[in-house]
């Protein structure tokens, strides 16, 4: 997490410990958020930036073609 994020209101994320990031990002509502989605022959990722309480929060996630496949076969009839 940048430092400038970790302050005030976000001091919270210093001690998530085993807790989902999202249940403390979410909390609340949704936030601003801009994403980006690369489509790779690995998989594929996503990067989301956060504007949590006016404080900038990247998040990057990777999907690997198993989880996709696994996705797609679950919402099959």
């Amino acid at each position: 997490f940048p430092l400038k994020t970790l302050k005030g209101e976000g001091l919270c994320l210093r001690y998530l410990k085993n807790k989902a990031l999202g249940s403390v990002l979410f909390h609340r509502g949704q936030p601003q958020c801009i994403r980006q989605i690369a489509y790779l022959p690995e998989g594929w990722s996503r990067r989301s930036l956060y504007y949590w309480h006016n404080q900038p929060l990247i998040v990057q996630e990777t999907f690997l073609p198993a989880f996709e496949h696994f996705i797609l076969a679950k919402n099959q009839p």
